[in-house]
């Protein structure tokens, strides 16, 4: 403007009230038409043009796109601040789900073949009372290489929730058959069990199928067969023991349960 001011005074006044004028939040206007050919050259030298045409491209495509939220919400974090220039690929915020939210898991990768996309889970909070029903939206195809663990997604909804929270959950996974459940404590290296036949211990190989914390479940044993109810110390194969009266009691009344649930005692 100062050396429109010097070189072209008789442009100056339609230039200055364009700019008293000119909103930033709104469309950018048009040019005031130059008075002669050397005002125009002199706003073009300036490139004032160039950059007049740039912006209202960027208007008519601004114009064919509408921005939505996903879902409703609130949002959570603001990475910008209004009328600031957003370039391709940065991020605006954060948006929080309100009315669903998804639960990140981990499972460890022998366990992963028990589970499915749509497989119900059961969570709860041990801080809250209260429990809700979920169901696995999506599993990850990359394992963590340091826990050699998979992450799962649980998608659940429930008015106590709120974000951050931490929850524990039970999944119904696939069933395994011909398989029975007993303490893991009753293995021996992890791939025997002593079993009583004529009164004597016997080892039998089993296949262990799974591991949790506190059961193993297994492959091998024969409906009905006797195994301990206990770990007993120096127990050895060939050992003489006896099943206590008690323990026969209860395997006559179950007698048609299978090996977890007729666990004898040696004395």
């Amino acid at each position: 403007m100062p050396d429109l001011k010097i070189d072209y005074p008789e442009s100056y006044e339609h230039w200055k009230a364009y700019l008293d004028n000119f909103e930033v939040e709104a469309p950018i206007k048009a040019f005031p038409e130059p008075l002669n050919d050397q005002e125009k050259y002199f706003i073009a030298s300036r490139n004032l043009y160039s950059q007049y045409y740039t912006i209202k491209s960027q208007e008519e495509r601004l114009d064919k796109y509408t921005l939505y939220a996903p879902f409703s919400g609130v949002i959570t974090a603001a990475s910008i601040n209004p009328g600031a220039v957003v370039r391709a690929g940065q991020k605006l915020g954060e948006l929080m789900s309100t009315g669903s939210y998804e639960l990140e898991a981990t499972v460890a990768l022998r366990d992963l073949k028990y589970l499915a996309v749509g497989n119900p889970v059961e969570l709860y909070s041990e801080d809250i009372e209260g429990s809700w029903n979920g169901k696995i939206r999506r599993i990850s195809d990359q394992v963590d290489a340091g826990t050699q663990t998979v992450r799962v997604f649980i998608a659940v909804s429930g008015s106590d929730l709120k974000e951050n929270m931490y929850l524990r959950g039970d999944v119904v996974a696939s069933s395994i058959d011909n398989a029975f459940a007993l303490p893991r404590n009753l293995l021996n290296d992890q791939r025997g069990v002593f079993v009583v036949q004529d009164s004597i211990l016997r080892m039998e190989e089993v296949q262990v199928v799974k591991m949790t914390d506190e059961s193993a479940i297994i492959r091998g044993l024969k409906d009905g067969t006797p195994i301990l109810a206990q770990p007993i110390p120096d127990a050895f194969d060939g050992m003489k023991v006896r099943i206590s009266t008690q323990q026969k009691s209860k395997n006559a009344q179950s007698a048609k349960t299978g090996p977890k649930d007729q666990l004898g005692s040696a004395e």
